[in-house]
């Protein structure tokens, strides 16, 4: 889902020089920390949407995206072992 929404943000870029749209920090803060909180509840499905949430909510951060990266093979190896 979230290369699907960067590659569809480039394709809109693409075409004009639209900027990425503003981010909203706040929001951006409270995807990160609902993250966070189902990390440490061992809860990887709910972490991986809140950090998509996190990087809709700030196109032009790469922590998120770099966090969720890191999460998608313990993701997958979960739901492969369950």
């Amino acid at each position: 889902a979230l290369r699907a929404f960067d590659a569809q943000l480039a394709q809109v870029a693409a075409f004009g020089d639209e900027a990425a749209p503003p981010a909203d920090r706040d929001a951006w803060l409270a995807a990160m920390s609902a993250a966070s909180d189902a990390l440490d509840a061992g809860d990887l499905v709910t972490a991986m949407g809140s950090l998509v949430r996190a990087a809709a909510e700030d196109p032009a951060d790469r922590q998120s995206r770099e966090l969720a990266s890191e999460l998608a093979p313990h993701l997958q190896s979960a739901q492969a072992a369950a």
